[in-house]
């Protein structure tokens, strides 16, 4: 059976400054990306970064910069981190053209078709549809015991 990353809440933190952890993932990252995107990057820095907590894990996505401060020159990545174990990190997009005022915002980028498998992004690549009635009433529980908030069923 296929495991698919379940998001609790799409909404992503407030942007905070690059610490010594988010350095290190975009580091350990920078590999993949240099693969992915057949570049090499002299320098690799982390400026900010937003979080979005997932059930099976987290999405960070992180501003780097790749050249000299004040160039300009800066990319978003999302990598994601396996709650079973964090030290597995797997680049799941990128965006590359960002300037130093562009916002970091949820993106999609499919980097291959066994990554598309993931359901938080391939839903999003299908048009939206209301759930069904038994469907909805599920996902507002799982909501509202995600929150702490009591649930009472039928």
């Amino acid at each position: 059976m296929e495991e698919h990353t379940i998001i609790i809440d799409s909404h992503l933190s407030e942007s905070r400054p690059a610490t010594a952890e988010i350095q290190e993932i975009a580091g350990k990252i920078r590999p993949q990306l240099e693969e992915k995107s057949n570049e090499k990057y002299e320098k690799f820095e982390a400026v900010v970064y937003k979080l979005q907590v997932l059930i099976d894990g987290k999405n960070y996505f992180i501003k780097i910069t790749f050249m000299d401060v004040g160039s300009g020159c800066y990319f978003h990545i999302k990598v994601f981190s396996d709650i079973s174990n964090e030290n597995d990190l797997e680049l799941r997009g990128y965006e590359t053209n960002k300037t130093k005022n562009d916002e970091l915002t949820y993106f999609i980028f499919i980097l291959s078709s066994k990554e598309a498998t993931h359901q938080n992004d391939v839903q999003r690549l299908v048009r939206a549809r209301p759930a069904p009635q038994d469907i909805q009433e599920i996902a507002d529980k799982m909501s509202q015991c995600a929150s702490g908030k009591s649930v009472m069923s039928n």
